[in-house]
């Protein structure tokens, strides 16, 4: 005889479950053992908030959907901000949690699940018999890959025990193609490339998502274009000779320049807000715009678009550039000699004056250092907070997969449980984790996971003993701010008190001291680096009220 939770986890490798996080509860507890009986890799959290972000920053590098296992009640709460995260960054994740019994009444841990998840924006199934138990989660499944979002599946706790039919079977998940560009709207993006003589084509998550990378250099190519990308998209273009990195807020002034002499915009799963457009002066709001993306709500909503076009990223190009070949439309545009000079030898460091190092490290002449010492096969995660530009615009990524931008909700203490997640996924790649003091304190607790997975993760903690964002949009209009500054902690003993390397860095020649690891990278090694807090990113007044949108 099989029981409803034996049946559940037998089946998920077979649904392409792989890997799970979770954090073992006396309602899932069982469900969780049967999953790892089945073969199904266990990494275990301390707090579900990590759990629910380590299967995001898994689901975004791996390219699949993630797994998370949670109890019922607090189970649940604790892991919505996490939760909200995956919703607003549409990652396909499947949460698999256990609901109070169905005759619960009055019971401590006795809540309304399913609306709470659906109130924030993710999907919710409910086990609605044993017979139905796989069926159901395969359909949870199915409908995170196709709406790319978390799906909660509500599992009733009188049910875990319930027998199956041993012959109840996987059905093969259905794929759903995404939509086909209409050939009108085609042709009216066509009409405006023939017109333009400078395009540039601007690549969010959702070009990532669709794998579009290819299809939009060919694209790029033809007409002319330079590539940019949103700031989750980093990376799609890396070894590009036209690759102007991420557009707006953290763009290089060369790549400012340049998009500023753009004439047309062909934005592929990109939502063109106020951060990647510069508030619409780095990519004008005067110029024509094609939008490109397999959600029409997201069509037009930050900037008036000429053509809007509801379909997938990487069928788009490939219609656009047949078009354009059935035209007979080639274009120099962007793409001379000269202008791919001057990105072949941009060199960051004379884009400003660092300081003197007498109050700390200058940010930006740090995260340049580590760039140039870290192996280039990596994994980027970046946090929330005022130092977040720093790596943004300093730290390469080899590809999209290496690079994890989890700012959807721009909550700040999610990076570490992404960058963990990260590093499950690939742990052929140094796991490189950028994070503000202020997050750390958020989330230490999830070192010791790292540490328990002797995983590969490399935490850069941008110490400037404040939450660096609220100082400096709130000093210059005259607030007080002591409540944001809380002075020095010593990070790198916390890290070595749960187990990990650590290493206090107060001069750029201590990253020396980082080299033994980097050659041998066998558990997380923790860096506190005092970081100069009179450097202040120029991304913090000019977005924060993109920010509080």
């Amino acid at each position: 005889m099989t029981l409803v939770l034996e049946a559940l986890g037998a089946s998920l490798p077979a649904f392409g479950m792989p890997v799970m996080f979770g954090l073992p509860g006396s309602g899932n507890y069982e469900l969780i053992h049967a999953a790892r009986a089945a073969g199904v890799h266990y990494v275990g959290a301390n707090h579900e908030a990590g759990a629910v972000g380590m299967a995001d920053g898994w689901a975004r590098v791996a390219g699949r959907t993630g797994l998370v296992m949670l109890s019922q009640g607090p189970g649940v709460t604790n892991g919505l901000t996490a939760l909200t995260e995956a919703v607003k960054s549409r990652t396909a994740l499947v949460a698999i949690a256990i609901d109070t019994p169905r005759t619960s009444r009055h019971g401590n841990l006795n809540i309304d699940q399913a609306r709470v998840v659906d109130a924030l924006g993710g999907g919710v199934e409910t086990v609605r018999s044993a017979g139905t138990a796989v069926d159901d989660l395969g359909r949870s499944v199915a409908r995170a890959h196709t709406e790319s979002r978390p799906i909660m599946l509500m599992v009733p706790l009188d049910l875990v025990h319930q027998p199956v039919d041993d012959a109840q079977s996987v059905v093969p998940l259905a794929t759903t193609a995404a939509p086909w560009p209409r050939p009108d709207t085609v042709a009216a993006a066509a009409d405006l490339v023939v017109a333009a003589e400078r395009p540039v084509v601007v690549a969010g998550r959702g070009a990532v998502r669709a794998g579009a990378g290819s299809a939009l250099r060919v694209l790029a190519e033809q007409i002319g274009a330079v590539l940019a990308v949103s700031a989750p998209a980093k990376g799609l273009f890396a070894d590009d000779p036209f690759d102007l990195s991420i557009a707006g807020s953290f763009a290089s002034p060369l790549t400012g320049e340049l998009l500023r002499e753009a004439d047309l915009i062909l934005a592929f799963g990109a939502s063109l807000n106020a951060w990647t457009t510069g508030n619409g002066v780095m990519l004008r709001l005067d110029i024509p715009t094609v939008q490109v993306d397999v959600e029409p709500a997201n069509i037009g909503t930050h900037r008036r678009v000429d053509v809007g076009i509801h379909a997938d990223a990487a069928a788009t190009a490939e219609a656009l550039t047949t078009e354009l070949e059935r035209r007979d439309v080639t274009k120099v545009g962007f793409r001379t000699d000269e202008v791919r000079q001057r990105l072949a030898t941009r060199d960051p460091s004379q884009e400003f004056a660092p300081v003197d190092g007498g109050a700390g490290l200058d940010p930006r002449s740090f995260t340049l250092a580590l760039n140039g010492i870290v192996p280039t096969e990596r994994t980027v995660t970046v946090d929330s907070g005022h130092f977040m530009g720093w790596p943004a615009k300093y730290l390469d990524a080899p590809d999209a997969a290496g690079w994890v931008y989890p700012q959807g909700f721009q909550c700040v203490g999610l990076g570490l449980a992404n960058a963990i997640g990260a590093a499950v996924a690939r742990p052929d790649r140094i796991s490189v984790l950028a994070i503000g003091d202020g997050g750390l304190m958020l989330s230490p607790r999830e070192i010791d996971t790292a540490v328990r997975h002797r995983l590969p993760l490399l935490v850069v903690i941008y110490d400037d003993g404040a939450y660096g964002a609220e100082v400096h949009r709130f000093a210059p209009i005259g607030l007080e701010v002591d409540l944001v500054q809380f002075g020095q902690r010593d990070f790198a003993a916390i890290a070595r008190a749960a187990g990990a390397n650590a290493l206090t860095i107060t001069d750029l020649a201590d990253l020396a001291e980082l080299k033994p690891w980097l050659e041998d990278p066998t558990g997380p090694m923790v860096l506190d680096v005092r970081i100069d807090p009179s450097v202040v990113g120029d991304w913090v007044g000019r977005n924060s009220k993109a920010a509080l949108a």
